[in-house]
């Protein structure tokens, strides 16, 4: 994999079209100039911030200095990443690039981040946002949210909503803290809990309740499960929604090889006849999704109580 330093009009080309571009370098570099559109990764950080770079369907380039090139080459090399090129920062000449005024990763733009949220929000992330118009104060829930790449993806859609992150691991709740840092978003509540017993949702908002009253008051306006599944809180979660509330489940289908246990995974049939038929949800969507990588099947499933 060569370095991308010759041919000016091609490097124009690449600055200027809808490509992703992680700059490497020093946050102080990177706000001194980088490239249009860039977003700023410092190397220091990459092994504590891998799961803010692009999925592995997605290529992209990285800009590095000279003198670092050989080993963030190496660390890439090891990484399951898409490299298109790395651009070495003193040779771009012809670059349309920012100074420092310009506010670093664009933060604030709801479409600027490099990785990729779930396909099911990214797609239904207009309709969810016009069903729920006054978001303040409203509740929105992410069940096993590992790194919490749909956490901050619905923080910056629903900036007056609490977005509430829930894992049983310490350390994706370590993640989604630091990584709401990062983005410098305050309206996300991280929670550790195993939700993945009947009766441990209830648990959770009792927990939570002196604390945090208006989750409680307010009830559930979206509820998501991504890459997770537990069929022991689905009438939970039903009871928990708001009316016109919206439950997103994005899961492995029963077709797929991995995961190897079946009751990680469902079909969608399953989804329609529990939400559906049993509980009496109008289902907004419901097909499947292959992933560009591997090919294995998730389910898009909308729905919306009635």
């Amino acid at each position: 994999m060569a370095s991308v330093t010759a041919m000016e009009s091609s490097l124009f080309e690449l600055a200027t079209r809808n490509l992703t571009i992680i700059d490497i370098r020093s946050e102080q570099e990177f706000m001194a100039n980088h490239i249009i559109n860039s977003f700023n990764l410092p190397f220091l950080l990459l092994n504590d911030r891998k799961y803010e770079l692009p999925p592995r369907y997605i290529k992209f380039f990285v800009v590095v200095c000279k003198k670092e090139l050989n080993k963030v080459y190496d660390w890439f090399m090891k990484q399951p990443f898409n490299i298109e090129g790395f651009l070495i920062w003193e040779e771009i000449r012809h670059l349309p690039k920012n100074n420092r005024n310009d506010k670093i990763n664009n933060r604030n733009d709801k479409n600027a981040f490099p990785f990729q949220p779930c396909p099911l929000l990214k797609q239904e992330i207009k309709f969810m946002k016009s069903m729920i118009e006054n978001n303040r104060d409203t509740n929105i829930i992410d069940l096993g949210c590992g790194s919490g790449r749909d956490i901050i993806f619905m923080a910056k859609y629903f900036d007056k909503s609490n977005i509430i992150a829930v894992d049983n691991l310490p350390g994706k709740i370590t993640q989604v803290r630091d990584f709401a840092k990062n983005y410098n978003l305050s309206n996300i509540i991280e929670i550790q809990k195993d939700i993945r017993q009947a009766g441990s949702l209830h648990e959770l908002f009792n927990d939570y309740q002196q604390s945090n009253k208006n989750i409680v008051d307010n009830g559930l306006s979206i509820v998501i499960i991504s890459r997770f599944l537990c069929r022991d809180i689905f009438e939970e979660i039903y009871k928990l929604l708001n009316v016109g509330g919206m439950l997103c489940i994005h899961s492995f289908l029963t077709c797929n090889i991995k995961p190897k246990k079946m009751k990680e995974k469902i079909d969608v049939e399953e989804l329609e006849s529990v939400f559906h038929i049993k509980y009496g949800m109008k289902i907004l969507r419901n097909n499947v999704y292959i992933q560009p990588d591997d090919g294995r099947k998730l389910s898009m499933f909308l729905a919306m109580k009635v």
